[in-house]
């Protein structure tokens, strides 16, 4: 899921937006946040914003964010206006 995060202690509008995960003992994970820097082929860059995938019209039981292997895909928007679609693959107790 995402979460947007309440401004403060250090959290502004710069990295207050989080992709989250609950494993099978219910412990929650942060998976990427705004602000977070990520390096594809070159130099890290800086997130600006994420999305996860959501349905494809016409087909509302077609999801495009996660799969039957574990993964679930979203897409990240850099700062210098560069996006990349990324994936997680989660371990078993996911």
């Amino acid at each position: 899921f995402t979460a947007k995060l309440v401004l403060g202690g250090g959290i502004d509008k710069t990295n207050n937006i989080g992709l989250w995960a609950v494993d099978e003992a219910d412990t929650l994970h942060l998976l990427v946040r705004t602000g977070d820097m990520i390096a594809i082929s070159g130099p890290a860059k800086r997130v600006k914003t994420l999305t996860v995938l959501g349905n494809v019209s016409g087909t509302p039981t077609q999801g495009r964010a996660y799969n039957a292997s574990s993964a679930l895909i979203y897409r990240v928007t850099f700062d210098d206006a560069t996006q990349a679609i990324l994936q997680v693959q989660f371990p078993a107790g996911f």
